[in-house]
Protein backbone atom coordinates (compact mmCIF):
# COMPACT_ATOMS: atom_id res chain seq x y z
CA UNK A 1 0.00 0.00 0.00
CA UNK A 2 1.41 3.36 -1.05
CA UNK A 3 0.78 6.36 1.18
CA UNK A 4 0.15 9.75 -0.37
CA UNK A 5 2.20 12.15 1.77
CA UNK A 6 3.77 10.28 4.69
CA UNK A 7 6.53 8.65 2.60
CA UNK A 8 5.65 5.09 3.59
CA UNK A 9 4.90 1.99 1.58
CA UNK A 10 3.43 -1.04 3.34
CA UNK A 11 3.68 -4.63 2.16
CA UNK A 12 0.93 -7.08 3.12
CA UNK A 13 0.47 -10.80 2.65
CA UNK A 14 -1.81 -11.20 -0.37
CA UNK A 15 -3.80 -14.08 1.13
CA UNK A 16 -4.13 -12.98 4.76
CA UNK A 17 -3.55 -9.21 4.56
CA UNK A 18 -1.14 -9.56 7.47
CA UNK A 19 1.52 -6.81 7.48
CA UNK A 20 4.92 -8.00 6.27
CA UNK A 21 7.02 -4.83 6.38
CA UNK A 22 7.07 -1.09 5.75
CA UNK A 23 9.61 0.97 3.80
CA UNK A 24 10.27 4.70 3.43
CA UNK A 25 10.53 6.80 0.28
CA UNK A 26 10.95 10.50 -0.56
CA UNK A 27 8.10 12.59 -1.98
CA UNK A 28 4.43 11.86 -2.58
CA UNK A 29 2.80 8.63 -3.70
CA UNK A 30 -0.07 9.09 -6.15
CA UNK A 31 -0.29 5.79 -8.02
CA UNK A 32 1.47 2.44 -8.23
CA UNK A 33 1.36 -0.69 -10.37
CA UNK A 34 3.52 -3.76 -10.99
CA UNK A 35 4.87 -4.41 -14.49
CA UNK A 36 5.80 -8.02 -13.72
CA UNK A 37 9.29 -7.06 -12.58
CA UNK A 38 9.32 -3.57 -11.08
CA UNK A 39 6.83 -1.27 -9.36
CA UNK A 40 5.92 1.83 -11.38
CA UNK A 41 5.04 4.82 -9.18
CA UNK A 42 3.65 8.29 -9.91
CA UNK A 43 4.10 11.28 -7.63
CA UNK A 44 1.73 13.83 -9.17
CA UNK A 45 4.40 15.13 -11.53
CA UNK A 46 5.27 14.22 -15.10
CA UNK A 47 7.56 11.28 -14.38
CA UNK A 48 7.15 7.64 -13.39
CA UNK A 49 9.70 6.00 -11.10
CA UNK A 50 10.37 2.28 -11.42
CA UNK A 51 11.23 0.71 -8.08
CA UNK A 52 12.59 -2.60 -6.85
CA UNK A 53 9.69 -4.39 -5.11
CA UNK A 54 12.02 -5.89 -2.47
CA UNK A 55 13.70 -2.65 -1.36
CA UNK A 56 11.54 0.07 -2.94
CA UNK A 57 14.76 1.65 -4.21
CA UNK A 58 14.38 3.68 -7.41
CA UNK A 59 15.86 1.78 -10.37
CA UNK A 60 15.00 4.15 -13.22
CA UNK A 61 12.70 7.03 -14.13
CA UNK A 62 10.85 7.87 -17.34
CA UNK A 63 9.56 11.32 -18.17
CA UNK A 64 6.06 11.16 -19.64
CA UNK A 65 5.56 13.30 -22.75
CA UNK A 66 2.77 14.03 -25.19
CA UNK A 67 3.86 15.74 -28.41
CA UNK A 68 7.31 16.14 -26.81
CA UNK A 69 5.81 18.11 -23.87
CA UNK A 70 5.79 16.87 -20.25
CA UNK A 71 2.40 15.71 -18.94
CA UNK A 72 1.97 16.83 -15.29
CA UNK A 73 -0.41 15.47 -12.61
CA UNK A 74 -0.01 11.75 -13.39
CA UNK A 75 -2.17 9.96 -10.86
CA UNK A 76 -3.60 6.42 -10.75
CA UNK A 77 -1.56 3.82 -12.70
CA UNK A 78 -2.28 0.43 -14.24
CA UNK A 79 0.50 -1.67 -15.82
CA UNK A 80 -0.45 -3.86 -18.79
CA UNK A 81 2.41 -5.59 -20.64
CA UNK A 82 4.72 -2.86 -22.00
CA UNK A 83 2.20 -0.04 -21.39
CA UNK A 84 1.22 2.01 -18.39
CA UNK A 85 -2.23 3.55 -18.22
CA UNK A 86 -2.46 6.72 -16.13
CA UNK A 87 -5.18 9.20 -15.46
CA UNK A 88 -4.29 12.88 -15.41
CA UNK A 89 -5.60 14.39 -12.17
CA UNK A 90 -8.40 16.96 -12.56
CA UNK A 91 -9.11 15.84 -16.16
CA UNK A 92 -11.14 13.09 -17.80
CA UNK A 93 -8.09 11.82 -19.71
CA UNK A 94 -6.48 8.41 -19.39
CA UNK A 95 -3.09 8.09 -21.08
CA UNK A 96 -1.59 5.00 -22.66
CA UNK A 97 2.15 5.35 -22.04
CA UNK A 98 5.04 3.37 -23.50
CA UNK A 99 6.72 2.10 -20.31
CA UNK A 100 10.24 2.21 -21.78
CA UNK A 101 10.22 5.68 -23.38
CA UNK A 102 7.48 7.51 -21.47
CA UNK A 103 5.86 8.58 -24.75
CA UNK A 104 2.08 8.83 -24.71
CA UNK A 105 0.76 6.55 -27.45
CA UNK A 106 -2.99 7.17 -26.96
CA UNK A 107 -5.34 9.35 -24.93
CA UNK A 108 -8.79 8.23 -23.82
CA UNK A 109 -11.22 11.09 -23.21
CA UNK A 110 -13.73 9.72 -20.70
CA UNK A 111 -15.66 12.98 -20.33
CA UNK A 112 -18.83 11.55 -21.88
CA UNK A 113 -19.28 8.60 -19.55
CA UNK A 114 -21.38 10.32 -16.90
CA UNK A 115 -24.64 12.13 -17.57
CA UNK A 116 -24.89 15.80 -16.64
CA UNK A 117 -26.91 14.83 -13.56
CA UNK A 118 -24.30 12.22 -12.48
CA UNK A 119 -21.46 14.73 -13.01
CA UNK A 120 -23.11 17.17 -10.59
CA UNK A 121 -22.37 14.93 -7.59
CA UNK A 122 -19.25 13.18 -8.93
CA UNK A 123 -15.66 14.18 -8.35
CA UNK A 124 -12.53 13.36 -10.38
CA UNK A 125 -11.83 10.31 -12.53
CA UNK A 126 -9.17 8.30 -10.69
CA UNK A 127 -9.80 4.58 -10.87
CA UNK A 128 -8.25 2.32 -13.50
CA UNK A 129 -8.01 -1.46 -13.30
CA UNK A 130 -7.63 -4.21 -15.87
CA UNK A 131 -9.12 -7.70 -15.71
CA UNK A 132 -6.16 -9.91 -16.71
CA UNK A 133 -8.49 -12.70 -17.85
CA UNK A 134 -10.51 -10.61 -20.33
CA UNK A 135 -8.32 -7.56 -20.97
CA UNK A 136 -11.29 -5.32 -20.15
CA UNK A 137 -10.61 -2.13 -18.25
CA UNK A 138 -12.69 -0.87 -15.34
CA UNK A 139 -12.71 2.89 -14.82
CA UNK A 140 -14.42 5.03 -12.20
CA UNK A 141 -13.85 8.10 -10.07
CA UNK A 142 -14.41 9.60 -6.65
CA UNK A 143 -18.13 9.66 -5.86
CA UNK A 144 -18.97 8.25 -9.29
CA UNK A 145 -22.29 6.38 -9.16
CA UNK A 146 -20.94 3.47 -11.21
CA UNK A 147 -17.92 1.80 -12.76
CA UNK A 148 -17.48 1.37 -16.50
CA UNK A 149 -16.13 -1.78 -18.13
CA UNK A 150 -14.46 -0.84 -21.40
CA UNK A 151 -12.10 -2.16 -24.02
CA UNK A 152 -9.17 -0.06 -25.14
CA UNK A 153 -9.46 0.03 -28.92
CA UNK A 154 -8.50 3.00 -31.09
CA UNK A 155 -10.57 1.89 -34.08
CA UNK A 156 -14.00 3.54 -34.46
CA UNK A 157 -16.83 1.49 -32.99
CA UNK A 158 -20.40 1.88 -34.16
CA UNK A 159 -22.87 2.09 -31.32
CA UNK A 160 -26.58 2.70 -31.29
CA UNK A 161 -28.00 6.08 -30.28
CA UNK A 162 -29.15 4.73 -26.90
CA UNK A 163 -25.52 3.79 -26.19
CA UNK A 164 -24.14 7.15 -27.34
CA UNK A 165 -21.91 8.44 -24.57
CA UNK A 166 -20.35 11.59 -25.99
CA UNK A 167 -20.44 14.00 -28.90
CA UNK A 168 -19.73 11.43 -31.59
CA UNK A 169 -16.11 12.40 -32.16
CA UNK A 170 -14.17 9.18 -32.59
CA UNK A 171 -10.46 8.62 -32.87
CA UNK A 172 -9.58 12.31 -33.32
CA UNK A 173 -5.78 12.41 -33.71
CA UNK A 174 -3.82 14.34 -31.11
CA UNK A 175 -0.57 13.89 -33.02
CA UNK A 176 0.65 11.70 -35.85
CA UNK A 177 1.53 8.86 -33.47
CA UNK A 178 -1.08 9.51 -30.78
CA UNK A 179 -4.73 8.52 -31.04
CA UNK A 180 -7.40 10.29 -28.99
CA UNK A 181 -10.12 7.85 -28.05
CA UNK A 182 -13.38 9.36 -26.86
CA UNK A 183 -16.10 7.90 -24.73
CA UNK A 184 -18.24 7.57 -27.86
CA UNK A 185 -16.02 4.78 -29.16
CA UNK A 186 -15.74 2.74 -26.00
CA UNK A 187 -17.35 -0.64 -26.29
CA UNK A 188 -20.42 -0.85 -24.10
CA UNK A 189 -19.97 -4.34 -22.61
Amino acid sequence: MLTWQSGNVHLYNRSTFEPIRSMKYEGEGWGICHDGELLAMSNGGSSIDFRDPSTFAAVRTVNVTLNSQPVPRLNELECVKDKIYANVWMTDDILEIDAKSGTVTAVLDASGLLTEKERFTADVLNGIAVDPDTGHFWITGKYWPKMFRITWDSSPILISSDQQLASGIVGRPVASNTERITASNLRNL
